[in-house]
């Protein structure tokens, strides 16, 4: 027996601006939103760039759906929340299959091969920042000691080069410029550390070096990319 509260919805779906949405599992996705809340209906890639879905629900499901679909969390998926959204009214009956309507071998081949790029680039983006974030902390460590030994200068410390090792190792950033300071600063940290080994400081030549290691210090994360910062 047909359920008379059920109608076809046509959801469009808008990539932001300057992003592409297809190639990016996002079918994939929906159907598991439709799956998950029991929603029959069909998506497929269209032409312009946008994606389409068609569901066969009540009018309070298909806006549940559709928020659900704008909602989806995935850092490949860039949808655009205020273009997208219901666009009218449909008149067929899928029941409770919800469909992938697929293009040819060849098309969906390209699809494919432009997921597993992008999957490959954000993963290579997220090591970036990871490694990044953690040459932030260790330029932060190296700092707090500089100027502790500025204090007291007798002090049993010395500098870790772990981050700044394992920064130079991976080599994220094309940016000579930037990987030379880091290089400078590496370098400087241990001499100052066989510095700081002698068993009679050479407490001026040490002042010095301090001096010198926080302006490399600072630079460096001056000169670091803005976009991997946060």
């Amino acid at each position: 027996m047909t359920d008379e509260r059920k109608q076809d919805w046509r959801i469009l779906i808008h990539p932001e601006g300057g992003h592409d949405i297809q190639g990016t599992n996002l079918r994939e996705k929906v159907r598991e939103i439709a799956y998950k809340i029991v929603i029959g209906g069909q998506i497929r890639n269209l032409k312009d760039g946008r994606v389409e879905v068609i569901c066969h629900t009540e009018e309070e499901n298909a806006k549940e759906f559709c928020e659900k679909i704008k909602s989806i969390d995935d850092e490949l998926i860039k949808i655009d929340r205020t273009k997208s959204g219901i666009a009218e009214k449909m008149f067929d009956d899928f029941g409770k299959e919800f469909i992938i309507i697929r293009e040819n071998e060849l098309t969906e081949m390209v699809w494919g091969l432009l997921a597993a790029g992008k999957i490959f680039q954000a993963q290579e983006q997220k090591k970036k920042k990871a490694l990044i974030k953690a040459l932030q902390y260790g330029l932060n460590s190296i700092s707090n000691c500089a100027q502790a030994l500025q204090t007291n200068i007798d002090a049993k410390r010395d500098f870790s080069l772990f981050t700044l090792e394992n920064f130079l190792k991976e080599v994220p950033i094309d940016d000579k410029i930037l990987m030379d300071a880091i290089m400078d600063l590496y370098e400087l940290c241990k001499a100052t550390n066989n510095l700081l080994s002698e068993q009679e400081r050479d407490k001026i030549a040490i002042r010095n070096s301090l001096a010198e290691i926080l302006k490399k210090a600072a630079a460096v994360d001056e000169k670091l990319p803005e976009r991997f910062k946060n």
